[in-house]
C-alpha cells in the first residue's frame, strides 16, 4: 500500500492567519501546502496570486500549486518553485497540454487535474509524461460543496491506467476529502489527498490536525 500524503489547502484557512495557520501545520508534523491560484474565468472566484507562491517558496513546505486556469503557461513563467514541489494544471483549460508539460518540467513535477465530469480515459495521451494525476470530487472554485460519490469508482479506473502505462503516477484526490473518504480511497491505492474545510479547517485547526496521527495508525491497520 502507498505512503498517504495530507496536503493542507490554504484556501480553506483564515487568509488574515495565514502565517499562524502555517506554523501549526508545521508543528503537525504537515509538509505539503496546496494553494490554488484561480484566474476568475476557468473558474468564477479569485484566491491567491503568483507573489503569494513566490513569498513562501523559502518556508520548509512542498507545495502543490494547483492552476484553476485557462491559461496556465503564464503562472507557471511567473512563480518560484523547487523540483520537489508540484505544478498541478486542468486537462479542461484552453491551452494544449503537450505544450504545457514541457514548461513545468525541469522545474517542478508535473501534475494534471480533472474536473468531475471528465472521464479518465482523457488522460491517456499525456499518462506517459506527468508525475501526478488529481481528481477533483467536488467542482472547482468554491469550498464547502458536498463530496460526489462516483469519485470512487472514476479513482478505481484511473487507477487501472495507471497500473498498465504509467505505474510510477501518484493519483490524489481534492475536495470534500474528510477521515471516511481518505480511508476508502487510500484502500484503492490513492495516495495524495488535499485536506480542507471537511477535515481540518472547520473549526480548530490545531486541535483538528492532533486527529490525524490517530488516523495515520488506522491506515496502517488498514495497510495490514
Amino acid at each position: 500500500m502507498p505512503n498517504p500524503v495530507c496536503s493542507a489547502s490554504l484556501m480553506c484557512g483564515s487568509y488574515l492567519n495565514t502565517i499562524d495557520d502555517l506554523s501549526i501545520l508545521a508543528a503537525n508534523n504537515i509538509h505539503n501546502v496546496h494553494i490554488d491560484i484561480m484566474d476568475g474565468h476557468f473558474v468564477p472566484n479569485i484566491t491567491f496570486g503568483f507573489d503569494f507562491v513566490n513569498q513562501i517558496h523559502t518556508l520548509p513546505f512542498i507545495k502543490d500549486v494547483h492552476l484553476m486556469m485557462d491559461h496556465p503557461k503564464l503562472a507557471i513563467q511567473s512563480i518560484n518553485v523547487s523540483k520537489d514541489d508540484i505544478i498541478f494544471f486542468h486537462l479542461e483549460c484552453k491551452d494544449n497540454p503537450t505544450n504545457i508539460i514541457p514548461h513545468i518540467k525541469g522545474k517542478s513535477k508535473v501534475g494534471i487535474v480533472l474536473n468531475p465530469e471528465t472521464e479518465p480515459e482523457m488522460i491517456l495521451p499525456y499518462i506517459k509524461s506527468v508525475d501526478y494525476i488529481m481528481l477533483m470530487c467536488i467542482n472547482p472554485g468554491f469550498y464547502g460543496q458536498k463530496f460526489i460519490n462516483s469519485s470512487y469508482v472514476k479513482a478505481q479506473k484511473t487507477l487501472g491506467f495507471v497500473k498498465q502505462l504509467n505505474p510510477s503516477v501518484k493519483v490524489g484526490v481534492d475536495g470534500a476529502i474528510g477521515h471516511k473518504e481518505i480511508i476508502k480511497f487510500y484502500n484503492i491505492g490513492v495516495e495524495h489527498f488535499v485536506l480542507g474545510t471537511t477535515a481540518i479547517y472547520k473549526g480548530d485547526l490545531n486541535a483538528n490536525l492532533k486527529k490525524l496521527p490517530t488516523f495515520n495508525a488506522l491506515l496502517k491497520t488498514a495497510e495490514s
